[in-house]
Formats: structure tokens, sequence, C-alpha cells
């Protein structure tokens, strides 16, 4: 706030001790102080004006948004760039570690099926080496029920033979005794022919 309603001459002193005003020079450089032939009130109103403009928009609750300026617009710019950048790098880098994961995954599921596949064949071929064996004791079974009944078979023979030996060595014995009868009754006479004569 500045008010112009001080003299702008200046007071030289003389060598006699006599006063003199001489208007003060212009100073180019310094603009900031308003030489203004207003009145004082006129002054006073405008200086109050200037400083509630002033506060209003330092206290303004809805402040007007301030355009940007090229070079802030620039910076502003290559922020977002740089932010897109990281995105994009982390996005790729993100899709690289699912992608991995994906592999891994791929190759535990093939690894997993590999694994049922062998374990299914030992069982298979346990199933197989197990039904094998089965055969080979039900046929060592068979063998072994087809050499009883062999034997078995032998032993009747043999039986039948001793039996058909007894019989004939029976008949034979039989014939003998029905021999030696007949001869015996054959000799009575005989002898007792003789006897009487």
């Amino acid at each position: 706030m500045s008010l112009s309603f001080v003299s702008g001459n200046v007071l030289l002193v003389s060598d006699n001790g006599k006063y003199t005003e001489k208007p003060k020079e212009k100073d180019e450089n310094n603009t900031s102080k308003n030489t203004s032939s207003k009145p004082l009130y006129e002054q006073l109103v405008a200086n109050k004006q200037v400083e509630e403009e002033k506060w209003k928009l330092e206290h303004n609750p809805f402040p007007t948004q301030k355009t940007l300026d090229s070079e802030e617009i620039q910076f502003l710019s290559e922020i977002e760039i740089a932010k897109r950048k990281e995105q994009r790098i982390q996005k790729e880098k993100e899709n690289k570690e699912l992608e991995q994961f994906k592999q891994i995954q791929n190759q535990k599921q093939i690894q997993n099926q590999n694994q049922n596949q062998n374990q299914n064949q030992n069982q298979n071929q346990n199933q197989n080496q197990n039904q094998n064996q089965n055969q080979n004791q039900n046929q060592n079974q068979n063998q072994n029920q087809n050499q009883n009944q062999n034997q078995n078979a032998k032993i009747k023979n043999q039986n039948q033979n001793q039996n058909q030996k007894q019989n004939q060595n029976q008949n034979q014995n039989q014939k003998f005794s029905l021999k030696n009868n007949s001869d015996s009754d054959e000799i009575e006479p005989t002898f007792f022919s003789k006897i009487s004569k």
C-alpha cells in the first residue's frame, strides 16, 4: 500500500545556511512507488479494494484453476510417460513370471501323468506276473493231479494184475487139487483090488 500525500521535493542546504527546495529526480529503476495525484480517501479506498481482492484470492474456497504453462505440461507428460513405461515393464515382468509359473505347472502335470502311467504299467505288470504265477501254480497242480491220477491208475492196474495172478493161482490150485482128487480116486480101487486078491 502506498500513499502519495508527501511532497516530492528535496530540501537542499546551501553554504549560507539557507534551505532551498529542489524537485526530486525520478528514479527510472524504482517503479514501486506510486506518485499519484489522487486524493487520500480515494487512495485508501483503492488500497482497501486491492487488499480485499488479495485476501479473497488467498482464502477463496473455490479457487480458480491455474492454467499450466508449456514447461509444466512437458514435465507432467514426462512423468506420465515414465509411469506408463514402469507399468509396462511391471506388466511384462508379471506376464513373464506367470508364463514361467504355467510352464512349471505343466511340467509338474506331465511328470505326475508319467508317474501315474508308470505306476499303472507296474501294476499291470504285477497283475500279469501274478496271473502267470497263478496259471503256473494251477498248471503244476493239474500236473500233480494228473501224476497222482496216473499213479493211482498204475496202482489199480497193479492191484488188478495181482488179483488176476491170485485168481490164476487159485484156479491152478483148484485144478491141481481136482487132479489130485481124481488121481487118488483111480489109485484106491486098484489098491483095494490087489488086496482083495
